[in-house]
């Protein structure tokens, strides 16, 4: 009787102190040949424990053929109260669906639900997006020798427009000076049309004097004649 007394105590004890450890996996981004994060969670859905609790998880990858990649399985140790995440890395070597899985196989305390204590996230790799080092700095140059090209454009561009108002700005001097030059001459020829009138009058009167002492020298002849 004392012992089945003592057996249910027992029985009492585990059930007051068990706890539901729960297991997870976040997984980001994956490309070909660059590392990358994934996350293994674990928490207690029973709370916050009393006491630290000790488990160890096992992990592993297996490839678009169910295989698993070189490397894994493996296992990690550690504790917690309420949740605990533990961060890993992984460089993927191919493209395609991964698998990254993990399970609770050893805990210090009575985890009541087993069934959580396994999870398997599905991954999909894609290939490499990143620019290699080279075309980084090709992809630079050429984005320098673009910039240059347009700097030059721009250049040609003022150039042409100084050249063009510069033109324009020398007609209109032109223009300008032809006008102030038109009344000078204007001018000019009234300065100099009285001189003209003048000889012309004074031709004028020459010829007119002349005409009259030949007129008079005939009248003279044909007198004598008589």
């Amino acid at each position: 009787m004392r012992l089945i007394v003592l057996l249910f105590i027992l029985l009492i004890v585990q059930i007051a102190y068990a706890d539901d450890l729960e297991l997870s996996i976040i997984a980001g981004n994956f490309f070909s040949d660059e590392s990358n994060e994934y996350k293994l969670i674990v928490k207690n859905m029973n709370g916050t424990a009393p006491e630290y609790i000790n488990f160890t998880i096992e992990y592993w990858i297996s490839n678009p053929a169910d295989e698993l990649i070189s490397g894994y399985p493996k296992t990690t140790t550690n504790d917690l109260k309420k949740q605990r995440t533990i961060s890993r890395q992984w460089t993927p070597d191919d493209t395609g669906l991964f698998s990254i899985c993990a399970k609770i196989i050893s805990t210090t305390t009575n985890d009541d639900n087993p069934d959580n204590d396994y999870f398997c996230s599905e991954v999909s790799v894609a290939g490499q997006v990143n620019q290699t080092d080279d075309e980084i700095i090709i992809a630079e140059e050429n984005s320098g020798e673009e910039a240059n090209a347009i700097i030059d454009e721009l250049e040609t561009h003022e150039s042409e427009v100084n050249i063009s108002f510069t033109t324009e700005e020398n007609q209109t001097k032109e223009v300008v000076q032809s006008s102030n030059l038109q009344p000078n001459k204007i001018e000019k020829v009234l300065e100099q049309k009285p001189d003209t009138i003048k000889v012309s009058m004074f031709l004028f009167i020459v010829a007119l004097v002349t005409i009259i002492i030949v007129v008079l020298f005939k009248i003279y002849k044909d007198s004598n004649k008589l």
